[in-house]
């Protein structure tokens, strides 16, 4: 019987391991994803246990690990060691997190990852602003106009919320410079 390390955890009957692992995915016919169905984490990436609190070399772990990189490791092979803190990523080349196809994935740098993001638009560099926020109730002139009339003193904050469709808060966090400030000028102290 050969031992096989996956994950840094050695497999004593890789082909139960294998079955384990394919019982927890399910295969889309439009894309060839294998889509995970076992646990997830926050942003869809699969986690599966590779069992056993301890490595090859007997120190305790975490079991749970990428559901990518488990299936890099199975079928395609080790995952490059490297300089990096987290080592060599796995990288999607459908761009599903929750996809553990081999033939969808490849290992890269870190700088990789991102270069990979930016190419295909997923990294937000800079967050949006004003109107261009995706929860932007308000325009740039409609602030410039809300601003002009919280400097003339002639409504209240309240009365200012009403008139433009906005809580009491965002008027005041508008003159305040918490919000809008690349407009207002308004430097918060």
């Amino acid at each position: 019987m050969q031992i096989t390390v996956i994950a840094g955890i050695e497999i004593k009957d890789v082909e139960a391991f294998k079955r384990r692992f394919l019982s927890k995915t399910a295969i889309n016919s439009d894309s060839g994803c294998w889509m995970w169905t076992g646990a997830k984490d926050r942003k869809g990436y699969g986690k599966f246990s590779v069992g056993g609190a301890c490595n090859h070399e007997g120190k305790r772990r975490n079991s749970m690990v990428t559901a990518s990189r488990v299936s890099y490791e199975l079928f395609i092979g080790r995952i490059p060691e490297s300089d990096g803190y987290h080592g060599q990523c796995i990288l999607h080349r459908c761009d599903t997190p929750s996809c553990v196809n081999p033939e969808h994935l490849f290992h890269g740098s870190n700088m990789d990852n991102v270069k990979d993001m930016d190419k295909k638009g997923r990294r937000v560099t800079v967050a949006k602003r004003g109107s261009e926020h995706k929860n932007s109730i308000l325009t740039e002139e409609v602030v410039e106009r809300l601003f002009d009339e919280i400097k003339e003193r002639a409504s209240t904050q309240g009365e200012l919320a009403k008139k433009y469709g906005v809580s009491l808060a965002t008027v005041n966090h508008i003159k305040t410079g918490r919000l809008w400030s690349h407009i207002t000028g308004v430097i918060r102290k």
